[in-house]
């Protein structure tokens, strides 16, 4: 970075990722105030302190440089945990010594203190938001955990069953290990301390035991097996609209809500923007050659791509499904997830999703639809939606992280 940069991102004052310091106060409480301000940018999405620079932009420059970086390194290696890597440059601009320290989005999530970043301040992680550090930092997976409420009677076993043979050709009965523990070894089902294993006991099982382990349904069972998922995982429905113009809120032509289980989910998605899709046609040699306003294995690519790597621990937002009269998005909860590195391109000011970088946010649930066919392992997906729209003389998809969420833009055919 040169000056002139350091003066443009100065120019556009604090923001999300950016913070300016008067200077580098000499006492353990400040010392402590920018430990905060540094884990709370490893925690979000990393930015920059800049320091000799007052809150109003103004440039006044920091008293001295002597000392100043290795008091910089050593409240980074004291007072934050993880470590955190981090870049000091100096600058001399306008007769004045200004310093940047550099903070990159980290990829050991959670880092202590537990802050993150919001707009120009920081502030504690609440209980939820640390839940989903560790999540981004891979140290648990949601889709794994246990769905409070939830015992073995609320799986549908013919859709299990069905599992199996299609991923093993085998039934459940055929394994040499009994149900419960079949289940378990899949991530369906985990073990709990609560009595909730229900009617549905394995014949394997000693019925006379008096330790008889019992069960909770994962958040990847339920939504992938379960009898009514959104009795307990409500925001995993897909809320659809057609509407009547280029805008959210401009009237509607149909409004629907895709539930059930994410196949059933997807399924339902697919048809609903089938039955909202216009063709147009083309001659050639004596054939009339119908053009869908969207492909259909770009669209189901889409949808497939929004229920598998969402953020289910958000509660109360769902994915959208808005058909427009240009346009087609699925706005998906959850952000790129931590290891997913942003792209070097921006297009107006938002990070587009770094083509073929494969980091799934749920783990079990990918590896489970995988296995009933609607993923694939290598995460060739999006490439292949860009692939396949270039062939076809498609415009390409357009794919952004706005806030909290994720976008996914198709373009209609007749625009």
């Amino acid at each position: 970075m040169d000056a002139l940069e350091l003066l443009h991102i100065i120019s556009d004052g604090e923001n999300e990722s950016v913070e300016f310091k008067r200077d580098l106060e000499m006492n353990r409480e400040a010392n402590r105030d920018i430990g905060r301000e540094m884990a709370a940018f490893a925690n979000t999405r990393g930015g920059y302190i800049i320091f000799g620079v007052e809150d109003d932009g103004a440039v006044v420059g920091v008293q001295s440089l002597t000392g100043f970086e290795e008091r910089i390194m050593n409240i980074a290696s004291d007072i934050i945990y993880p470590p955190i890597e981090l870049r000091y440059e100096s600058f001399h601009v306008e007769g004045k010594d200004i310093v940047l320290i550099e903070i990159p989005m980290g990829h050991s999530k959670p880092y202590s203190p537990r802050y993150i970043r919001r707009g120009t301040t920081k502030r504690q992680a609440t209980r939820e938001e640390e839940r989903r550090l560790f999540q981004e930092g891979g140290l648990v997976s949601f889709d794994e955990s246990r769905v409070i409420g939830t015992q073995i009677d609320d799986l549908d076993m013919d859709k299990i069953e069905r599992y199996f043979q299609r991923t093993t050709g085998k039934r459940i009965e055929d394994f040499d290990i009994d149900r419960l523990r079949l289940l378990e070894s899949k991530g369906i089902i985990i073990s709990s301390s609560e009595t909730l294993v229900g009617r549905w006991l394995s014949p394997r099982l000693d019925a006379h035991s008096s330790e008889t382990k019992s069960y909770s349904v994962t958040v990847a069972g339920i939504l992938l097996f379960g009898k009514n998922p959104q009795q307990f995982l409500p925001q995993s429905a897909i809320k659809m609209v057609r509407f009547k113009g280029i805008e959210v809120g401009c009237d509607f032509i149909d409004r629907r809500e895709a539930v059930g289980t994410l196949p059933e989910i997807i399924e339902e998605a697919v048809i609903f923007v089938q039955r909202h899709t216009n063709f147009g046609a083309k001659i050639e040699g004596i054939k009339r050659i119908d053009i869908p306003e969207y492909l259909p294995e770009v669209v189901r690519e889409a949808v497939v791509n929004a229920v598998v790597h969402r953020d289910y621990s958000i509660r109360n937002a769902y994915i959208s499904l808005f058909i427009f009269d240009d346009r087609l998005e699925i706005r998906s909860p959850g952000g790129l997830p931590n290891a997913a590195k942003p792209a070097l391109e921006r297009s107006e000011g938002l990070e587009l999703l770094p083509i073929g970088d494969h980091h799934p946010r749920n783990r079990l649930l990918f590896l489970l639809i995988e296995a009933l066919g609607y993923g694939e392992r290598v995460g060739t997906g999006i490439p292949r939606m860009l692939r396949v729209c270039r062939e076809k003389s498609y415009a390409e998809p357009r794919f952004q992280e706005i806030g909290e969420a994720f976008w996914v833009t198709l373009y209609s055919k007749r625009s």
